[in-house]
């Protein structure tokens, strides 16, 4: 189990919303999520409706102001910027975590991501050698 001092902040942008995936949520994790609206739309908020979500109605624009509401509004040591496109495995953020807590001098962790079928979702070999924690 994912511990409290850790948050998922979700930056999304009009209809967006509803492709958030909701996974961790339900799995105590908790999610902070900033909406930016689109004037004059009506948006069904129900199913963010849980224990472990805030959700954050922004009038900003942009990802950049975005992210900066949610770190602004983070309740957690530990926190992990996502788009509102992600699939979420419980088992990765966990391992997140534990680097986190084996690495404690350690401020920023850039994470490569997977699609859905487990393959590279690009060639991160650029980046490659580039620093490693010792």
């Amino acid at each position: 189990m994912i511990e409290s001092n850790f948050q998922i902040l979700i930056s999304s942008y009009g209809n967006r919303i509803y492709d958030i995936d909701l996974t961790p949520a339900n799995n105590g994790i908790s999610m902070l999520i900033v909406h930016q609206i689109t004037p004059f739309v009506v948006y069904d908020y129900s199913r963010f409706n849980l224990l472990n979500v805030k959700l954050i109605i922004s009038r900003t624009k942009g990802i950049s102001a975005s992210r900066n509401v949610a770190l602004e509004n983070a309740s957690a040591d530990i926190v992990m910027l996502a788009d509102d496109d992600l699939l979420f495995d419980c088992d990765g953020i966990q391992s997140v975590v534990n680097f986190f807590h084996e690495y404690d001098y350690v401020d920023v962790v850039v994470a490569k991501l997977k699609t859905k079928n487990h393959s590279s979702f690009r060639d991160y070999s650029r980046y490659l050698n580039k620093s490693k924690i010792k």
